[in-house]
């Protein structure tokens, strides 16, 4: 996908754990970005709503290209120039998008909108729907819109949200995909793009940062209660995948239902390890913490793992 918009910045929007990744991708790729989420912060700044002070007039001064943001931004934001609003991921609801991508355009006769929307946007929209309960009259008002109906073209369900987004008279805009036909954007891209992404998600492993404290009554048998001791802390680790997320996440849930995962994924984790994490001390073990219901899965695994890194299996856990 490219947007020429040139002389403009804008928003692109998602969610918290990718605004980093996302970030950093775009750096490398010679357009500046800076994430924004509610935690983030940086050194020589007072706090979080400090820094994001920061980046609030770095992008209202234009000196990013964009936001990488989380709803955190907010709703007061106004920035009459935004030239683009681009959603990684489909909003939570029509209402969250409406908002959203309305502060493109407030101020400049063109803008673009953008919806990025995947398989697991879907899944994740499913099982809200399964779990979530709606009130009863905007149910009564979807089943009776149904019921009136063989079934709604695209435009129909456009008019539909637009009424129900307090649109007294909606019509037609002219100007989108679905009015023009055809995309507003280009969506090629080259294989090199592709290859280059690939190779990225495969190395953007995610710090992971350890509880300080444990609920009452987890470890009765310690007697550990609230903030653990320093001494007990675990110090920063990393996280290589996310369940089905790009890069490593997806062969992962594939080879989980096969009870063994790839040799692939042992060379990856040794080359994190070894190669960017660099873990100083260097560790003397490895551990695994196992799985009630896949006993052989992840001690197999690590098992491989401290082979590959020239280091003992220590079985120092258990459930």
């Amino acid at each position: 996908m490219k947007l020429s918009l040139a002389s403009r910045s804008g928003e692109i929007t998602l969610t918290t754990r990718d605004a980093e990744q996302v970030s950093a991708w775009l750096n490398q790729r010679g357009i500046l970005v800076r994430p924004y989420h509610a935690n983030i912060a940086r050194e020589g700044y007072a706090d979080s709503n400090a820094y994001r002070r920061r980046l609030e007039l770095a992008l209202e001064r234009n000196e990013v290209k964009a936001l990488v943001a989380t709803p955190a931004l907010g709703m007061g934001y106004d920035k009459p120039d935004v030239g683009f609003v681009v959603h990684y991921q489909a909003p939570g609801s029509i209402i969250a998008y409406y908002q959203q991508v309305g502060r493109a355009r407030r101020g400049i006769m063109h803008a673009l909108g953008v919806l990025l929307s995947g398989v697991e946007d879907g899944q994740i929209h499913d099982y809200f729907r399964r779990t979530a309960f709606p009130e009863e009259q905007w149910v009564a008002e979807v089943l009776g819109a149904l019921e009136s109906s063989d079934g709604m073209s695209i435009r129909e369900l456009e008019e539909f949200l637009a009424r129900a987004l307090d649109d007294r008279d909606p019509k037609p805009c002219g100007r989108c995909a679905s009015c023009l036909g055809n995309p507003i954007v280009d969506e090629s891209f080259a294989r090199e793009t592709v290859i280059a992404a690939t190779r990225f998600l495969r190395q953007a492993e995610i710090p992971l940062e350890c509880n300080r404290q444990v609920a009452s009554g987890s470890f009765p048998e310690y007697g550990w209660s609230g903030n653990l001791p320093a001494v007990l802390r675990a110090e920063p680790g990393r996280i290589l995948a996310r369940w089905g997320d790009a890069g490593w996440g997806e062969v992962v849930k594939r080879d989980k239902p096969e009870g063994r995962f790839r040799d692939e994924l042992v060379s990856a984790s040794k080359e994190m390890i070894r190669e960017r994490w660099q873990p100083d001390p260097w560790p003397d073990w490895v551990t695994c913490v196992p799985s009630n219901r896949h006993p052989t899965l992840v001690p197999n695994f690590a098992n491989r793992l401290a082979e590959a890194l020239s280091l003992p299996l220590s079985r120092q856990l258990s459930k």
